[in-house]
């Protein structure tokens, strides 16, 4: 019999990527991706976003857009209560913090 996966299609391994034969036949997308999870765990993070993109949307993969603006304005900040921001790599709301002082003074 066949072996469904050889140690070289193992490290070849790539998500989102299409092996042939047995692996594309014989598993759906969610099982090839619980698979790669169990043998190859530094690819999970890739796995997941070509799954998510493949079976659902790109759109899920993208952060929301945080409008500062509108946000202060519903929650009625004053000095007394801080506003605390949760920033990702890579995020600097501080020209949009700066905007908004000199809107309000």
């Amino acid at each position: 019999a066949e072996a469904l996966m050889t140690t070289q299609t193992i490290t070849n391994l790539q998500p989102g990527v299409k092996i042939g034969g047995q692996w594309d036949d014989r598993f759906s997308p969610l099982q090839r991706l619980i698979v790669i999870r169990c043998i190859r765990p530094d690819l999970i993070t890739d796995a997941i976003r070509a799954y998510v993109t493949n079976t659902q949307s790109s759109k899920y993969l993208a952060p929301p857009i945080l409008d500062v603006g509108e946000t202060l304005a519903a929650q009625k900040p004053n000095p007394q209560v801080p506003l605390f921001f949760i920033l990702s790599t890579g995020a600097d709301p501080m020209v949009t913090v700066r905007s908004l002082a000199e809107q309000h003074g």
